[in-house]
C-alpha cells in the first residue's frame, strides 16, 4: 500500500506542475489572442522502452502557439508506463516491475506544408524526466549471536534528468476546430533506457 501511495503522490505533483505551466501559457494566449493561433491536443497509446521490456500505456497533453507560418512553440506533459525485468524472481517476487515516466517538454514544432488535407508535423526540444520505479532491495546482515539474516523489501526509486524527445504527427481536420490523427514519439534519455510511444490524438483549435 505504501508503494502505491508513493507513486500516486509523485503523479499528482508532476501533473500539478504541468497545470501551472499551462495556466501561464494560456494567460499569454489570452493577452495575444488575435495574433496567435492556439491548439490543445491530447491522446493515449502504447509505450515501451528499449532492451527487453514489456510495454504498457501512455497519455499526454500538449499545447502549441503558432507564431510564424509553419512554426509554433509547443509544451507537453506525458505520463507513460512500462515494465522492466525483475530480480530475485527465485524468491517468489514478480518477474516484471513497473516503471513510471513523467516528461515535461518544451520546444519548436514545424508544420510540413502540403497540398493534402492531411497535415504532418515534427517537434523536438528539451524534456525533463521524472522516472519512478519500484525495486526489490536485498539486505544481508549478521546479528549479535552470529545469525546471518537476509531480508527483501520494496523500495521506490526516483531518477530526474534531461532528455531529448522527437515527435512525429499526422492529423486530419474533421472541422475548422477539431483535428484527429496519429503520433509517434521517441525519447532519448542518454544513460537511461530510451523510450517510445505511439497512439491516437485529438486536437482543438482555439
Amino acid at each position: 500500500m505504501n508503494r502505491i501511495k508513493w507513486f500516486a503522490q509523485f503523479k499528482v505533483k508532476a501533473f500539478a506542475l504541468y497545470l501551472l505551466l499551462q495556466l501561464f501559457t494560456f494567460s499569454l494566449f489570452a493577452q495575444n489572442k488575435s495574433q496567435t493561433p492556439f491548439t490543445v491536443s491530447g491522446g493515449f497509446g502504447y509505450s515501451n522502452a528499449l532492451q527487453n521490456n514489456t510495454g504498457s500505456s501512455s497519455r499526454w497533453l500538449q499545447t502549441d502557439f503558432r507564431f510564424y507560418k509553419s512554426l509554433s512553440f509547443a509544451m507537453e506533459f506525458e505520463n507513460m508506463l512500462f515494465k522492466s525485468p525483475g530480480i530475485y524472481t527465485e524468491f517468489g517476487y514478480p518477474d516484471k516491475l513497473g516503471v513510471y515516466d513523467n516528461l515535461f517538454m518544451i520546444g519548436p514544432k514545424y508544420q510540413v506544408t502540403s497540398k493534402s488535407q492531411i497535415a504532418f508535423s515534427v517537434c523536438t526540444g528539451f524534456a525533463y524526466l521524472i522516472r519512478q520505479s519500484s525495486r526489490i532491495t536485498r539486505d544481508i546482515y549478521t546479528e549479535n549471536n552470529g545469525t546471518v539474516v537476509e531480508t527483501f523489501d520494496w523500495r521506490g526509486l526516483t531518477d530526474n534528468r534531461f532528455s531529448i524527445p522527437v515527435i512525429f504527427e499526422s492529423t486530419y481536420p474533421f472541422s475548422k476546430k477539431i483535428t484527429a490523427g496519429l503520433r509517434v514519439k521517441y525519447n532519448n534519455h542518454f544513460s537511461l533506457k530510451d523510450t517510445y510511444t505511439c497512439g491516437l490524438l485529438v486536437g482543438l483549435k482555439l
